[in-house]
C-alpha cells in the first residue's frame, strides 16, 4: 500500500494489485482533501512516480511542485494513455481577488512589474491560458504537445486552489482519442473535495496586485523610451519567461 502513493497520501479502501479494482477513495493522512478513483483505473506505481519526480527535480531543482500520485487505464507500473498524474504546489494566494486570478490565467505577455508578477502567478496553475471555475475553486487548462515516443497527446489541467497549496489532476490522452475519454477524466477529478478551511478565499476590494502597489512600475520598465521588452533586462526577463513555459510543459510530459 505504501508504495503506490506517497507524501502523505493514503488509501482509503481495498488492497491495490495489478489489475483494476472496485472503486477506492484515497485521502492525504492529515484529511487535507480527498477523491475517488474509478473502478476502471488503476494506480501508477509508486517507483514510477517516484523516478518522475526524481529526475524533474535533478533537472529543475528550483520547481515549486511535487508529483505525489498517478492512474491509468493501462497495467500497473506504467504510463499508458490515458493516464493521470497528480501534483502538489505550494503557493500562497492570501490577498488576492478573483479578478486578479482570471487576469493571470489570461496573461500571454507583460508590459509592466505587476503584468510579469501576474504571469507568474498563472504559471503555477497551467501552462497555457486557463480559465476559472469561481464555484468549484478551479483552474481548467488545455494544451496539445508531442511526448519522447513521437506520439501527438492532448493535456487537460484541472486545478484546486487552496490557501496556501494547489492540487493539480494532469490528464493526459492521444490527441487522436481524446474527446473519447472526456467523461472518465471528468468522473475522476469531479470527486475530489478539499477540506473546508484550506480551500481558497478570495479577497475583496483592492486585491495584493492592485495598481497602487506597483507605482514605480512604468519607470523601472523602460530604457530610452522604448518599451522594456527591446531593452536588455527585458530581453533577458523574456527568456526566462520562455524557459519558463518550455519548463512547465517538460513537467506535465
Amino acid at each position: 500500500m505504501k508504495r503506490v502513493f506517497w507524501s502523505g497520501f493514503v488509501a482509503a479502501a481495498a488492497v491495490l494489485c495489478g489489475v483494476a479494482v472496485a472503486q477506492q477513495e484515497y485521502k492525504s493522512e492529515s484529511g487535507s482533501w480527498r477523491f475517488v478513483c474509478p473502478a476502471e483505473w488503476n494506480p501508477i506505481g509508486f517507483d514510477v512516480i517516484k523516478a518522475d519526480d526524481a529526475q524533474a527535480r535533478e533537472e529543475f531543482p528550483d520547481k515549486t511542485f511535487t508529483y505525489i500520485a498517478g492512474f491509468t487505464m493501462g497495467p500497473m507500473n506504467t504510463k499508458t494513455y490515458p493516464y493521470i498524474l497528480i501534483n502538489k504546489t505550494d503557493v500562497d494566494l492570501s490577498g488576492i481577488t478573483f479578478d486578479e486570478l482570471d487576469e493571470a490565467l489570461r496573461m500571454q505577455e507583460p508590459d509592466n512589474e505587476r503584468d510579469l508578477d501576474l504571469l507568474l502567478l498563472g504559471v503555477n496553475f497551467t501552462a497555457e491560458p486557463g480559465s476559472l471555475d469561481r464555484s468549484r475553486l478551479r483552474v481548467t487548462g488545455y494544451y496539445d504537445d508531442t511526448d519522447a515516443q513521437g506520439k501527438e497527446y492532448h493535456a487537460t489541467l484541472y486545478t484546486f486552489l487552496g490557501k496556501t497549496q494547489s492540487l493539480q489532476f494532469e490528464c493526459y490522452d492521444l490527441k487522436s482519442s481524446a474527446s473519447q475519454n472526456v467523461a472518465a477524466f471528468r468522473e475522476f477529478v469531479d470527486s475530489f473535495s478539499m477540506r473546508d478551511d484550506l480551500k481558497f478565499v478570495a479577497a475583496t476590494g483592492a486585491g495584493h496586485y492592485d495598481k497602487s502597489n506597483y507605482k514605480d512600475a512604468p519607470r523601472r520598465y523602460s530604457s530610452g523610451g522604448r518599451s522594456w521588452r527591446y531593452s536588455g533586462w527585458g530581453i533577458g526577463v523574456m527568456v526566462v519567461l520562455g524557459l519558463l513555459k518550455v519548463f512547465t510543459r517538460s513537467m506535465r510530459n
